[in-house]
């Protein structure tokens, strides 16, 4: 539950962050999600990379990061 709450609290205050932190105008506000997105897509082959080396344990620190893999049981 608290992931989904960070979650849910990032993307409600990532339109404000540029605008009232970063001063930047509309058009650099709509350009940043851009940005983070073309980010993250071009690092999946990275992590798609690691999760298959490493497993899910190995390639992140928590279970989230690598989907259709579940974590081991803790002993």
């Amino acid at each position: 539950m608290a992931v989904n709450f960070t979650f849910v609290a990032l993307a409600s205050a990532f339109p404000f962050y540029p605008r009232y932190v970063l001063l930047a105008t509309e058009a650099q506000t709509s350009l940043l999600p851009a940005a983070v997105f073309l980010a993250a897509f071009a690092m999946l082959p990275v992590w798609s990379w690691l999760c298959r080396r490493r497993g899910a344990r190995g390639a992140a620190p928590d279970r989230f990061t690598c989907p259709g893999r579940s974590p081991r049981p803790r002993a």
